[in-house]
């Protein structure tokens, strides 16, 4: 008897260590008072005594490339048993998601009156407004959130465990045989 997992466990080491790596570029490369994590570790840890650039140049698109490859990983990885197609919409909800808010920041102010509008006022919805006044849109931001996804798509294919739209792959994974019918010869029928 075999027990199917709940998780796929190596996507869920992938997101996760991506994220460990985007939030090592927050604590170590950026100012503690710019984003609402650095907010809250400042105020829980204290900022950290010096600041340096780890990844040098590619720093600064560090984080738009980390979030969508680690959340759609992630998410894949809650999914096991998702199909080939759902892992591409899970992909595309999250380059959605991330296009979204950096393409807003173009338009920052057009957002930001409408968001206590329809969240209420909170310290989350006063961030999350501030990020979008406040923020500042890239170019490279963008190929950074593309390439993050596409890395994930390619990532989750090669680590899926099961849900491939291919039968002949499932049956070889799972250690059984297709079934197959063999040809009926013709029966002649006789009268009465």
């Amino acid at each position: 008897m075999s027990i199917r997992a709940t998780v796929n466990s190596n996507q869920l080491i992938l997101g996760f260590g991506a994220l460990v790596i985007g939030l090592v570029e927050y604590v170590v490369s950026r100012p503690a008072d710019s984003t609402y994590l650095g907010k809250m570790i400042g105020a829980l840890a204290g900022d950290f005594p010096f600041k340096m650039d780890i990844f040098g140049i590619f720093g600064g698109v560090v984080p738009e490339f980390v979030h969508p490859f680690s959340f759609a990983l992630i998410t894949m990885a809650i999914f096991p048993q998702a199909t080939k197609k759902v892992r591409g919409m899970i992909c595309l909800f999250w380059l959605f998601i991330e296009l979204f808010f950096e393409v807003g920041q173009c338009c920052g102010h057009q957002i930001a009156q409408y968001i206590p509008e329809v969240f209420g006022q909170s310290s989350i919805v006063c961030s999350l407004k501030s990020y979008f006044i406040n923020g500042t849109y890239d170019h490279l931001d963008v190929l950074a959130i593309f390439l993050g996804i596409t890395v994930a798509y390619i990532a989750g294919e090669h680590t899926s465990k099961g849900g491939n739209d291919d039968d002949a792959f499932i049956s070889s994974k799972r250690g059984c045989q297709k079934f197959e019918t063999k040809p009926q010869a013709l029966v002649l029928e006789t009268g009465p």
